[in-house]
């Protein structure tokens, strides 16, 4: 969980500089996915933690 909120911390103000530079509407899609894709993978890390561990 630490190596995803890392990632995200350092992807997301490259992403807001990507997102500016090129407001191409394609683009700014593909990075908000790219995003709801590691929260969501980083969601589902911590409920199969939590089942595993019984809580």
């Amino acid at each position: 969980m630490l190596v995803f909120a890392a990632a995200f911390t350092l992807a997301l103000p490259v992403g807001f500089g990507v997102a500016k530079r090129f407001p191409n509407t394609g683009e700014t899609a593909l990075i908000m996915f790219a995003y709801l894709g590691m929260v969501l993978a980083g969601g589902i890390k911590m409920i199969r933690a939590r089942r595993r561990h019984g809580g």
